[in-house]
């Protein structure tokens, strides 16, 4: 009876590590990203052209949600982001934005599809930016890399002084896109 159990264990681990782990197809989400969704490029070379379709969900008081499609965007081959305008990053009374992310190769044949929330937060999106200025630089940062987490906490602060502010980040080192 033993054996018959250290045999299962086996092949239940040899099974669990032949599993390969999707990536998502978001490498870095619009509430981070100064307004821009940018797409995995790395992990989905096939990909020649993504499609975005912008889904607009409203909860009602009994529960229930109803899907409107807001915009469906094409974006050109090679072109990996999209600023997602500020009213769709904030989260509304009772309504949430999503986004459908399909990837397709040259041949428009589909490569992935992923549904990803673009609405986040309960306030205002971060913006660090201005018109023809970087006003914010990084300042130091923590991150804390757990077994099944990690997260970065980042300083910003103003080059023309001013208060600065903390912000909660990925953790995830985003490198060439």
């Amino acid at each position: 009876m033993r054996k018959l159990f250290i045999i299962v264990g086996l092949l239940m681990l040899i099974y669990s590590i032949n599993i390969p782990a999707q990536n998502s197809v978001v490498r870095l989400k619009s509430d981070i990203g100064q307004g821009y969704l940018v797409l995995d490029k790395t992990n989905y070379q096939e990909v020649d052209h993504w499609k975005i379709s912008t889904i607009k969900r409203i909860y009602n008081q009994d529960g229930t949600s109803n899907d409107q499609l807001i915009e469906e965007i094409a974006l050109p081959s090679g072109k990996n982001y999209i600023k997602i305008p500020k009213e769709r990053r904030i989260n509304n009374n009772g309504v949430r934005y999503f986004a459908k992310i399909e990837g397709f190769t040259n041949a428009n044949a589909e490569v992935i599809a992923e549904v990803t929330q673009i609405s986040i937060g309960n306030g205002p999106p971060l913006e660090l930016t201005c018109p023809g200025c970087e006003p914010y630089a990084n300042g130091c940062y923590w991150k804390c890399n757990g077994l099944t987490y990690a997260w970065k906490i980042q300083e910003y602060y103003p080059v023309n002084g001013g208060n600065s502010y903390f912000a909660v980040e990925s953790a995830y080192d985003i490198g060439v896109v």
